[in-house]
């Protein structure tokens, strides 16, 4: 049976520019129909854990992991039109848990791999997170270059008297990474 700590951290900034076609309410502040508006929204990832392999074999692995995320997240809204600007952000942990798998599709081989797995956590009527990927890899040495997919889907919230505050995140699509194991 193998044993790894695992580690790894995401951070994400997406910016748009749309023309609002309802009234938008924003943290208190209203946006009008047909005002330009600049939004900016960031999400910083970052994971630790331990993971064990309840398979393992020179073809590669299955296991299991457990750990703690943290979850950090700005969201900004600027009118173009009236200067009117809000923003929120929000910091979680997390307690995650997940399986995980790879595998050496070149017997005797461990130049070029596939791995995937998939992590996540219900909080009852907080939400919950879920993230799942798949990748392809070639290593050099200690060093590989991944590319694969990846999609993160989060609803973390709690109501308060001036109404729901939380992260709700649904982002999917290609990653590219570098990766350094030991």
């Amino acid at each position: 049976k193998h044993q790894e700590i695992v580690v790894e951290g995401m951070p994400l900034d997406l910016t748009g520019n749309n023309t609002v076609d309802r009234t938008l309410t924003y943290r208190g502040r209203t946006f009008q129909v047909s005002d330009t508006i600049h939004s900016n929204a960031s999400l910083d990832y970052f994971f630790a854990g331990y993971q064990y392999d309840v398979l393992s074999g020179p073809a590669g692995h299955l296991g299991f992991s457990v750990g703690g995320a943290y979850v950090g997240a700005t969201g900004t809204i600027l009118s173009v039109t009236s200067n009117t600007t809000a923003s929120k952000t929000e910091t979680l942990g997390l307690p995650l848990a997940g399986m995980d798998f790879r595998v050496f599709p070149i017997p005797g081989r461990h130049w070029l791999d596939i791995d995937g797995g998939i992590r996540g956590m219900g909080f009852g009527s907080y939400g919950y997170y879920t993230e799942a990927n798949a990748n392809g890899g070639v290593w050099v040495g200690h060093f590989g270059l991944l590319g694969g997919y990846r999609a993160v889907n989060a609803d973390l919230h709690e109501s308060n008297s001036t109404g729901p505050s939380g992260i709700n995140v649904r982002l999917k699509g290609p990653i590219f990474s570098v990766a350094f194991k030991w």
